[in-house]
């Protein structure tokens, strides 16, 4: 199988609704979800500074 290679236009829309969602998610529901509340926070930090990264990189900043 042949490796599909995605428009730059496509992934740039796709990383920017990935980090619209990110931005969207209700902390106070994920402490309520778990008790290890910081480690979900976290997460959620280091995934939206890897889609801002790649949003800066596509973009050519």
């Amino acid at each position: 199988m042949e490796k599909q290679s995605i428009p730059p236009s496509d992934l740039l829309n796709e990383l920017t609704n990935l980090r619209t969602h990110l931005n969207q998610l209700d902390k106070s529901w994920l402490q309520k979800a778990s008790e290890n509340y910081e480690l979900f926070d976290e997460a959620i930090s280091k995934m939206k500074l890897r889609v801002n990264n790649a949003l800066e990189l596509i973009k050519g900043k």
